[in-house]
């Protein structure tokens, strides 16, 4: 493949190449959970027979609620309380209850019957609330207090009692009363949910404990020659928990001390990572009791770096991880391709540099033919068997790194072994007094 082509195809370079950093991956989207879930207001079909015996006429009403599959209300009796208890609140009912702090679209769902119910929960409750309390520890393992408003409450609804602001603040989650009872059995009180954050709930209420594969993976960034160690930072990378903990951060460690200034090459530094313990959620997971070597930091080549250290002070979780020395000069290149398969989508594919850490801004392309008597074109789709690709890369570096004209160029794949090495096949362009380097790659024939 000739310069020429690549330049055709591509448009030579433009400020894209010089501008484009990379970035990191859309996370999961958060699931939202419904607000309390709709209930349909029970349709009642009367179905009226008058038999006339003799002068006297006797009217015989049956009532049936509608039914879901498998259930069988035929034997129920037409009650006059059980259908007043049905009915909608009026407006005044609404606007009462919306004064004492429930939520309008909570209150306006509400029936006669739960109305009264809850407002007779709460007048025992503040009759009791000067007596002693009794707590019985329920089935999952928080104290509930017991008291005859409580009772009724359970009796009428099969629901425990909350109060009103509690109610307020469950609908602002997006939380249904089951998804309360759910987070009950992980173990966490009322007190617990109400404190919580949107997307820590709906996590808990989507992430199993019992199925997490312990591992704790990062990635860093900021790691850069003769920039300011305070610009370093990490994240999660692969699995994002960063909502399981109240903050995480990251600093440089060289002889045990903080690093502040710029980052200078040949020096041996520790990335530190923090995270602030949530206790409950640390209980629940167990983040505290994952062995070291199953926490990671993501490199820029095909491994991943076990921590030296991991802890916990009581307060955070504390990981360590010894970076490599910043090297300012490269006579090896060396790039990683991912996702190089038949039938994956050449969107999913990507590249990612030994240097990747240090500023690196490049641009890669796939092209393909059918045989070797066809042109290169760009590729599209998904990679077919027995077709030739070849992966072209074109990067610049920072300022004050070097890379040598004729450097070796390694891509690898899965592997720790390279799947292409190209001795001399680097160019060296310079673009708006920018020095641009390409490396073309042919990859392998996959059958």
């Amino acid at each position: 493949m000739s310069i020429d082509t690549i330049k055709n195809a591509i448009g030579f370079i433009g400020s894209d190449l010089i501008e484009a950093a990379d970035e990191m991956p859309a996370r999961a989207k958060t699931t939202r959970l419904s607000v309390f879930a709709k209930k349909p207001w029970l349709k009642w079909a009367a179905v009226i027979s008058a038999v006339v015996i003799s002068a006297a006429a006797l009217a015989v009403i049956f009532a049936q609620p509608s039914a879901t599959p498998g259930d069988d209300y035929s034997h129920i009796i037409y009650d006059p309380e059980t259908e007043r208890r049905l009915q909608p609140l009026d407006e005044s009912l609404i606007e009462k209850l919306v004064e004492m702090g429930v939520d309008k679209e909570t209150a306006s769902k509400m029936t006669v019957g739960e109305y009264e119910d809850y407002m007779s929960s709460l007048q025992a409750d503040n009759e009791h609330s000067s007596q002693p309390e009794d707590y019985s520890s329920s089935s999952d393992g928080s104290s509930d207090r017991t008291n005859q408003g409580a009772e009724d409450n359970t009796a009428h609804t099969g629901e425990k009692h909350y109060t009103a602001a509690q109610l307020e603040k469950i609908n602002a989650l997006g939380l249904t009363l089951d998804d309360v009872k759910t987070l009950n059995d992980k173990g966490f009180t009322i007190d617990d949910i109400v404190g919580m954050t949107k997307e820590k709930a709906g996590n808990l209420l989507t992430t199993n404990a019992a199925e997490w594969d312990c591992c704790l993976t990062f990635s860093y960034s900021g790691y850069d020659y003769h920039k300011p160690a305070e610009n370093v930072s990490a994240c999660f990378a692969d699995t994002d928990w960063s909502w399981a903990f109240d903050g995480i951060s990251a600093y440089l460690e060289e002889n045990g001390k903080p690093v502040t200034g710029l980052i200078n090459d040949g020096i041996k530094y520790k990335l530190v990572i923090k995270l602030k313990l949530d206790h409950k959620l640390d209980k629940y997971y167990g983040f505290s009791y994952v062995p070291k070597k199953q926490v990671k930091m993501n490199t820029k080549n095909q491994t991943s770096l076990p921590a030296k250290e991991y802890y916990s002070d009581g307060d955070y979780l504390i990981a360590k991880f010894e970076l490599a020395p910043y090297e300012s000069e490269y006579d090896t290149v060396g790039f990683t391709i991912n996702g190089y398969s038949i039938g994956t989508n050449i969107d999913d594919i990507t590249v990612i540099a030994n240097m990747d850490g240090f500023g690196i801004h490049k641009f890669t392309q796939l092209y393909c033919r059918e045989n070797s008597n066809g042109e290169y074109v760009a590729a599209t789709g998904e990679i077919k068997a027995g077709w030739e690709y070849s992966l072209v890369i074109m990067y610049t570096v920072p300022e004050g790194t070097e890379v040598y004209f004729g450097a070796d160029a390694i891509l690898y794949g899965a592997s720790k072994s390279p799947i292409v090495t190209n001795n001399g096949q680097n160019q060296i362009m310079t673009h708006e007094g920018i020095p641009v380097y390409m490396t073309i790659f042919y990859l392998p024939i996959l059958k």
